[in-house]
């Protein structure tokens, strides 16, 4: 194949490899930023599941922000850093969930901890139910007829 000698035929050619490098780019740009911003879906829906929930004020919303930031960063390390050792993932992940129920309840009022308590159980079971326990089995779900309640979530 000849390059083409005419003027728009490479002004055609010109634009064309402008748009696929554009392309790319952006493409490449874009898991970049997926690898290394947490996503602000993630983030925006848990600030809204439990800043409506626990009914926070504009000081605790503030606090909540950089632990829920700072929690989805954390999570995302952990999935790139043990993505092919579950168990470990589970491990990090429980690590994890402890220094956010943690650091939330350190901004929370006593009336607020007490209904935190069953709102950060839904949040655990729905962020460990995937992952294998240390026998390699997965977390059962209580209307699951094999679910262990001695064992917990």
């Amino acid at each position: 194949m000849s390059f083409p000698t005419s003027v728009s035929s490479r002004l055609h050619w010109l634009l064309l490899g402008v748009l696929l490098f554009t392309l790319v780019a952006g493409c490449a740009s874009q898991r970049y930023r997926d690898a290394v911003i947490p996503p602000m879906e993630e983030t925006e829906a848990m600030l809204a599941f439990i800043g409506e929930d626990l009914q926070l004020n504009e000081e605790q919303l503030r606090k909540l922000r950089g632990i829920v930031t700072e929690n989805a960063k954390i999570k995302r390390n952990i999935r790139m850093q043990y993505r092919s050792r579950p168990l470990e993932v589970r491990e990090a992940t429980d690590a994890r969930i402890d220094k956010f129920e943690r650091k939330l309840g350190a901004i929370l009022t006593p009336e607020q901890r007490k209904l935190f308590g069953a709102l950060m159980r839904a949040i655990q079971r729905s962020e460990l139910e995937d992952l294998p326990d240390a026998n390699g089995a997965n977390m059962r779900a209580p209307s699951d007829p094999t679910f262990d309640p001695t064992r917990g979530y």
